[in-house]
């Protein structure tokens, strides 16, 4: 039986070929070593870690199913300036409407923003993270629908817009936004329904006799990340 190995582990372990059982007992023992080193690194206490069940963030997250869409961008609330884009967002399931803001910036890129109107308390907004504050562009509109209501109602509305080489689609119902080089398409948001915000709300106070059992997942209003 003959037995190669690399040229690294030739010159450090001094092995050649190997054709006497001595040697083999050698090689064996390496590969044996080899093989308990390497079960040794990959092993993880699994016990560590929260699965998705464990976690009522996560939880809520996987129920979502991408054939129940329900997002629509309100495009009769749609303004426009010089370099933004801005709707009512509105979740239609609780009836929520939230602020979605799509802004041109330099360097043929755009920014989209989605928030609450009037959120019980400020959310926080990463600042660090940009290079100086972002530089608006001015953009071009494309397309806008003439009939906004009767557009809705044949589930056929768009507005696209363009900077420079670049165009953004955003589609109402069910929401999109479709971002495009040239005539490629390179990236969708919400491509399959899956896009969710959970808006911040105040804790149900518990009151003694009552039997009705709170809505949502039991473990939302104590999730944790340990």
């Amino acid at each position: 039986m003959m037995i190669w190995l690399p040229n690294y582990w030739l010159k450090k372990y001094n092995f050649a070929h190997f054709s006497c059982p001595a040697n083999m007992a050698n090689v064996i023992r390496f590969f044996i070593l080899l093989l308990q080193l390497t079960g040794f690194i990959i092993a993880v206490d699994k016990g560590n870690f929260k699965t998705c069940e464990q976690s009522s963030f996560c939880r809520r997250l996987r129920k979502i199913k991408p054939d129940n869409p329900k997002y629509l961008l309100d495009l009769n609330s749609l303004e426009i300036s010089d370099h933004s884009l801005e709707a009512k967002l509105v979740n239609t399931e609780e009836n929520v409407q939230l602020k979605f803001v799509l802004i041109t910036l330099a360097g043929d890129t755009f920014r989209v923003i989605v928030d609450e109107y009037q959120p019980l308390h400020p959310r926080y907004h990463v600042q660090s993270a940009l290079n100086g504050e972002p530089q608006i562009a001015k953009l071009e509109l494309l397309e806008r629908n003439k009939d906004a209501v009767k557009l809705l109602e044949r589930n056929k509305d768009a507005v696209s817009i363009k900077l420079g080489n670049n165009k953004a689609t955003v589609r109402s119902d069910p929401f999109k936004l479709e971002f495009y080089q040239g005539e490629v398409l390179v990236a969708v948001v919400n491509s399959r329904n899956l896009f969710e915000f959970e808006h911040l709300r105040a804790k149900p106070v518990e009151v003694e006799g009552e039997s009705d059992i709170p809505k949502g997942d039991p473990g939302a209003w104590e999730d944790s990340q340990g």
